[in-house]
């Protein structure tokens, strides 16, 4: 199976990442984080940056202290479009 650019940017998101393997659906995040529904889904599609609080949450969560250098990394590698 091929993946277009967006579509492997959006395997690469260190939220996804985390989810699939912990098995963690996107509205339980969302609960657990009290964020608003399809928050999840437009932070690992990179349509919105995480606010400071959320980033701090995430972190709780996921257990990863690098978190916002990776979401830094990972956003950084959006693709231009020409």
């Amino acid at each position: 199976m091929a993946f277009d650019a967006g579509q492997q940017r959006f395997l690469t998101n260190p939220l996804w990442r985390w989810r699939i393997v912990h098995r963690r659906d996107a509205r339980e995040v969302e609960n657990i984080l009290r964020l608003v529904p399809g928050r999840v889904e437009r932070l690992e599609l990179g349509d919105a940056a995480p606010t400071p609080l959320e980033l701090r949450k995430l972190e709780r969560l996921t257990g990863l202290a690098d978190l916002e250098r990776q979401w830094e990394v990972w956003a950084a590698q959006r693709p231009t479009v020409s």
